[in-house]
């Protein structure tokens, strides 16, 4: 505290003696000091203070004993002190009055703004000291940062209205009472072509030419109108779509001074909604109305026909082993065949005419134009005919086939739904009649399409009601005559219709997603069955299995597979899974590695149904094959065909050559054995060697040791699936 009441001027006279009230000789000083609101301090040269009244004290938040004797800096807030300090020392150096504003802080000081006013005190002509009055001017302060925080707000919002109003994309128009423009931002100029320099004092309908309806008496009364999509005609005549609002300026006291007219431009959005439209109702790949916009369609059309009594036709279509081209060459390739299949069959119907993709490989065709059946039915084939050459996509020529079913308003049904629905049902005849053909609704369709449903209902159930089963049939050594393996083969107990054939079943069982819970059930039981085998006595049998696209493309198909033979503790090279051809040429990399995973589990891979695919024949150097499979097409006319005898032994010299085993299926006579034998093929399976039996019976042949062609063999035994 002593440099604060250190001070510049020598100290040539006496120090003012501290000032006690209670003998002040002055009692009208001491009275009115007292008991004034303005502080009043008498301090020395020193600045130490010689006496202070009660408001000094309350204002510098400190007692009489603090102030008295000290220096008056004191109670000084801390901000403040060092330039009080400093125009203190040059007004005593020059003897002047002192005059200042600060804030009290010090000590337990209020921190109240105080404004002070010392006056020299002289005696003889020579200063002794300072008579100080203080007055509180904390609300005077207050006040003026009040009002100085409130410009500065004010200023603020106006910069940031006026950075917005220039800066977003919104035209805003501003007009007086009288209707006439008083404002236009920039985006206003651009949207209306006029310069805002220009269309000031000009009326509003001048500037802003807007085409819209008529407000509904609730909009007027309102005041603010609900924004609506309206028209503006600019300055040059080009119309664009706007979306506006309009509400009014009102001032403090409620009066309309003026009018604030918002608008959007809505061009881009009128233009994505035209886009979102069209594709809610369109096909994305081909660009053909979807099965929305076709159920529409037809419903107008029933609606017509029935005022004209005339009849409606609607077509269903579906493409011939399209998941086949499909697995093989890829999804690129697939979705460039749909877009050309969408293309072609466009160039088959009228104008009138509406074609539809209803999903997957499927179109759907509304005649609305047709005299009689038959005119759907000559549509039908003109569409046949249309794709009686191959189509080429990508470098590819690609034969399809169409399968058409056909149902007929109003004899096959009087909606939508229900026609395209039996239409539907006519198409699964068509290709149960040969694929490649039309067929009409009938209600024997109909009554299959129920029991098709039903079947499909109740396979769901099939796993959990164990009505599933494995035969299995023996595979041998055509050169020894042993029996070298067995082929699991699916049956199902079905409650009602007893013992089904996978060819009843399985297709269902794709549709319904249902192969690969089947497919596990299948791989589980046969390596359940190859152990009991085992540990009942008999040497380790190989078993294989054939395993469906579906499953095998399945990514938790290998952490699957690799449980179940944990599970089991079946050695994983007593297990040969068959695949397709089609199953290998899809994604080749990718099956690539999936196949070199199996070999690293132990497991061995066979070629399933050999030569009925669409294949290149390299695949076979780059996949880790064991084994051939010669479909039975081809061994069924081997002695008499000389095309299916050429084709087998183009298969058995080539599987030869390149060190893989050949199975030849459907071996039912001497004949196919011989013919087979003098190729040197590595082994066959049919009925000729013995027919699918159930496992115990399989048990019973294992432990007599012999087969229709002799001994029991010492290698084991396969599980196959005989599937037609």
């Amino acid at each position: 505290m002593e440099s604060q009441t250190s001070s510049p001027v020598s100290d040539t006279h006496d120090s003012i003696p501290i000032v006690d009230p209670e003998h002040l000789s002055d009692a009208s000083f001491r009275s009115i000091s007292e008991a004034s609101p303005l502080g009043i301090l008498i301090f020395d040269i020193k600045g130490q203070c010689r006496y202070s009244n009660p408001a000094y004290q309350r204002m510098a938040g400190l007692g009489r004993g603090y102030v008295l004797g000290n220096g008056w800096l004191l109670g000084i807030h801390s901000t403040d002190v060092d330039h009080i300090k400093a125009q203190w020392l040059k007004t005593v150096s020059t003897g002047q009055a002192f005059s200042e504003e600060f804030r009290f802080g010090g000590g337990n000081g209020l921190g109240v703004w105080a404004k002070a006013i010392a006056t020299p005190i002289r005696e003889r002509d020579s200063l002794i000291g300072y008579l100080m009055t203080v007055m509180d001017i904390d609300d005077r302060k207050s006040a003026q940062s009040v009002l100085a925080a409130t410009e500065e707000v004010l200023y603020e919002h106006m910069e940031r209205a006026e950075v917005t109003l220039n800066s977003i994309g919104d035209a805003v128009i501003t007009t007086n009472p009288m209707g006439q423009i008083s404002y236009l931002n920039p985006a206003a100029e651009r949207m209306t072509g006029w310069p805002e320099h220009e269309a000031v004092g000009l009326a509003l309908g001048q500037i802003l030419n807007i085409v819209t309806p008529k407000p509904s008496p609730e909009q007027q009364n309102k005041p603010a109108l609900a924004s609506k999509s309206s028209l503006l005609v600019r300055r040059d005549g080009r119309e664009i779509p706007i979306h506006n609002s309009t509400s009014p300026i009102r001032d403090r006291r409620g009066n309309i001074v003026g009018t604030v007219i918002v608008c959007r431009d809505i061009s881009e959005t009128h233009k994505m909604a035209e886009r979102m439209a069209h594709l809610a109702q369109h096909d994305f790949l081909t660009g053909l109305p979807n099965r929305s916009l076709l159920n529409d369609r037809i419903t107008q059309a029933i609606n017509l026909a029935h005022r004209q009594q005339s009849p409606i036709a609607v077509l269903f279509i579906d493409l011939d082993h399209f998941k086949h081209v499909n697995d093989t060459l890829g999804h690129a390739v697939g979705d460039l065949l749909l877009q050309t299949v969408a293309m072609r069959l466009k160039s088959c119907v009228r104008s009138s005419d509406t074609l539809c993709r209803q999903g997957g490989d499927e179109f759907v065709v509304l005649l609305a134009e047709i005299e009689d059946a038959e005119d759907a039915a000559q549509v039908a084939g003109k569409m046949l005919d249309g794709f009686a050459n191959p189509l080429m996509v990508d470098g590819h020529e690609i034969e399809l086939g169409l399968s058409i079913g056909i149902s007929v308003y109003p004899d096959d049904g009087d909606s939508a739904d229900t026609l395209v629905r039996h239409a539907d049902i006519a198409m699964y005849h068509a290709k149960e009649n040969g694929r490649n053909n039309y067929q009409f609704f009938t209600t024997e369709l109909n009554t299959r399409a129920v029991q098709r449903h039903t079947l499909k209902r109740n396979l769901r159930r099939a796993v959990e009601r164990r009505e599933f089963g494995l035969q299995y049939q023996a595979r041998i050594d055509l050169q020894t005559g042993k029996l070298v393996g067995a082929e699991a083969l699916l049956r199902w107990h079905h409650p009602e219709h007893g013992l089904m054939m996978p060819m009843q079943f399985i297709p269902i069982a794709e549709e319904s997603g249902m192969i690969g819970t089947i497919g596990q059930w299948v791989l589980r039981e046969a390596c359940i069955q190859a152990q009991a085998w085992h540990q009942s006595g008999l040497p380790l049998l190989p078993i294989s299995v054939n395993i469906s696209p579906a499953e095998f493309r399945n990514k938790e198909f290998l952490p699957n597979l690799a449980g179940i033979l944990e599970e089991t503790a079946l050695p994983p090279h007593s297990l040969e899974l068959e695949l397709t051809e089609s199953v290998l040429l899809q994604n080749a990399e990718t099956i690539a590695i999936t196949l070199h995973d199996l070999k690293d589990m132990g497991v061995q891979l066979s070629i399933d149904d050999f030569g009925t695919g669409y294949h290149n024949l390299s695949y076979l150097k780059h996949f880790p094959i064991d084994a051939l499979k010669i479909d039975q097409s081809f061994v069924h006319d081997v002695n008499d065909d000389t095309d299916d005898a050429t084709i087998v032994r183009a298969i058995v010299s080539m599987a030869d050559s390149l060190k893989l085993r050949t199975i030849a299926e459907g071996v039912e006579t001497t004949e196919h054995l011989a013919f087979l034998q003098a190729l040197q093929c590595s082994e066959g399976q049919g009925y000729f060697f013995g027919r699918p039996v159930d496992a115990d019976e399989f048990l019973t042949i294992l432990e007599r040791g012999e087969t229709p062609q002799g001994e029991y063999p010492n290698e084991g035994v396969t599980f196959v699936d005989d599937r037609p």
